[in-house]
């Protein structure tokens, strides 16, 4: 199948790039063989998606091979934020049975980096994650390729979130700073762990004054 090559625009400045590096690195030593990496949020619009994909294409710079999944079958905008106007099959059409995993794999015009896009929301988001199917993928996916980064909905919108983070290694919060309270991220945090996830550790995203 012929494969869509995807341009994702830089959206850190050079005081951040420093940062990821930090966050990569604390990842490949925090990690080891844990390879499923899921990024959640407790509200829509901290920055998990901003950072689950700067993640994965920091971690492609050093040569590791990474896809980034996008798990967010409720309302994603990666298509939409990043203008592509190509039709593409992503993992909704994957988890309805309409397509392989080979044909839902695209490239990026970054090296060692593929994705899997959501191509449009559903509402049986939360039956069609819980499946074989969505097992079977995430399955695939770690036996190819180095790193998994997902990037889920907000917990605030749905269980989903705990359903990939469950299939995962281990999972990364991002937190806004002076936007949530501490103890809604106290409460996520317990849900999550409660599932017998392994939440690795907090970004704390959009800090004034560093």
């Amino acid at each position: 199948m012929e494969k869509i090559t995807l341009s994702i625009p830089t959206e850190v400045n050079e005081n951040d790039i420093d940062l990821y590096r930090t966050l990569r690195t604390k990842l490949e030593l925090a990690v080891g063989d844990k390879k499923v990496v899921t990024v959640s949020s407790s509200l829509s619009g901290e920055g998990k998606t901003t950072v689950s994909l700067n993640l994965a294409r920091s971690l492609s710079y050093i040569g590791k091979k990474v896809l980034f999944l996008d798990g967010n079958l409720k309302d994603s905008d990666i298509i939409k934020r990043y203008q592509l106007n190509e039709p593409v099959k992503g993992l909704n059409s994957y988890l309805h049975g309409e397509s392989n995993i080979e044909n839902i794999i695209c490239y990026s015009d970054k090296i060692n980096l593929s994705l899997i896009l959501c191509e449009k929301s559903s509402p049986s988001s939360t039956e069609l994650l819980d499946s074989e199917l969505f097992r079977k993928l995430i399955i695939q996916l770690r036996n190819e390729y180095d790193y998994v980064i997902i990037d889920t909905p907000a917990l605030e919108k749905a269980i989903d979130a705990i359903i990939i983070a469950r299939e995962s290694d281990c999972v990364i919060m991002v937190v806004e700073e002076n936007r949530v309270n501490q103890a809604d991220v106290k409460k996520n945090l317990e849900l999550l762990k409660e599932a017998q996830s392994h939440v690795l550790g907090i970004v704390m995203n959009k800090v004034q004054n560093i």
